[in-house]
């Protein structure tokens, strides 16, 4: 095939058949620990969720003009639809928004180096900034994008070129910690989640507002129950794949009730990909396990004493130690901590824990697209795992 000019390349919404397509694509490169009808299946089981259906998740080709059918996939990528919250310069006001992730950039190994992921990135970009309408009536337009992020596990330089610039990229990870001791804190399940987030959006939604006026755009995405879900139908899909028995049941957090306002962390275990995992404390490969739990979202009052929050932080690390072996994690890891957190976690020297900046893997990178241009500068309040994509 011919390579096509620049002057031919589109940005095109995927159709059905193409989407089946690009899962055959990435399935030896992302899916290879699940089989191709497996892979399938969960990204269809991903599509059904609250924050993926009805437009929420859009695939995304870089095509030709040329109007021959079957259309060639040159590239590809998702978009997902994320409510957040913006505070201006200048303002004491909080805004309701959207922001697009995108996510799945791939291009074929046999059409690298050609320029496509570029191409197409560019062509997001500017789609996302100039508003287009959408060409699906039944579909809700971006007229009202405010900002865009990605995670990139390319580094920094290739997506801010493009104009998603990197954000803070550290995490503090810790060994799990054993021990007996009987805390105060308790589990949380999905029943509880809907109240969670509820209360979690009004703590961001105060904070951002009571902060102290910058001249920077404070930008968070939310933390919203459609976004949690999705972490979770994501988690339960490869569990059932990953356990060669039944797997754990599944505890979504722990929550430790600080008087007049608890504290409560979300996690998920992460399980390599590379081990089957069973029930008995046994990994196919014991000296390579990858196996983490991950931290999605630490919320807490921000006028809590310290002393409060270091007993709620013991109570909820050490109930995530717990929940992490029976998962067959032996790692727990948390981004972005803020100064006070990462003091606590530092003195608890059961985990061991250590400060890791990445330069590589899981990016947070962000495109504005409101007024001002790219160019102005904004500070990405609330960046958990949670808004990872």
């Amino acid at each position: 095939m011919s390579t096509p000019t620049p002057r031919r390349l589109i940005l095109a919404q995927a159709s059905s058949t193409e989407q089946v397509s690009i899962w055959a694509q990435t399935h030896p490169h992302w899916g290879a620990h699940l089989t191709a009808a497996q892979w399938e299946d969960r990204e269809r089981h991903l599509l059904a969720t609250r924050l993926a259906r009805s437009g929420g998740l859009r695939p995304w080709i870089l095509t030709t003009t040329d109007a021959n059918l079957p259309r060639p996939i040159l590239a590809s990528c998702e978009t997902i639809r994320k409510r957040a919250l913006i505070r201006l310069p200048g303002s004491d006001s909080v805004q309701d928004v959207l922001a697009q992730g995108v996510a799945s950039v791939f291009v074929d190994p046999d059409l690298r180096r050609r320029g496509y992921a570029s191409s197409m990135m560019a062509l997001l970009a500017s789609r996302l900034r100039d508003k287009e309408e959408e060409e699906e009536e039944d579909e809700e337009d971006d007229d009202d994008v405010t900002f865009s992020v990605l995670y990139s596990d390319i580094g920094k330089e290739f997506y801010a070129r493009l104009g998603w610039r990197a954000c803070a990229s550290n995490h503090i990870v810790g060994k799990i910690w054993k021990t007996d001791e009987v805390t105060l804190a308790t589990p949380i399940d999905d029943t509880h989640l809907p109240s969670l987030a509820e209360r979690d959006e009004l703590r961001l939604r105060d904070m951002l507002a009571s902060s102290p006026r910058s001249t920077s755009i404070r930008a968070a995405l939310v933390p919203d129950l459609a976004t949690l879900q999705w972490h979770f139908a994501r988690q339960d899909f490869l569990a059932r794949h990953q356990f060669s028995s039944s797997p754990p049941e599944a505890k979504r957090g722990a929550v430790y009730d600080t008087k007049p306002s608890p504290v409560w962390a979300l996690w998920k275990p992460k399980l390599s990909t590379e081990n089957k995992t069973d029930n008995n404390n046994n990994n196919n490969n014991n000296n390579n396990n990858n196996n983490t739990l991950e931290i999605l979202r630490l919320s807490f009052p921000q006028d809590i004493h310290e002393a409060e929050l270091k007993a709620a932080l013991r109570a909820i690390v050490i109930e995530a130690s717990r929940e992490a072996g029976r998962w067959r994690c032996e790692k727990l890891l948390l981004w972005n901590p803020d100064e006070r957190v990462t003091s606590i976690l530092f003195a608890m020297t059961e985990l061991e824990p250590s400060f890791v900046q990445r330069d590589k893997d899981s990016i947070p990178s962000l495109l504005w697209l409101g007024e001002g241009g790219r160019d102005v500068d904004v500070e990405w309040v609330a960046n958990d795992k949670f808004g990872w994509c």
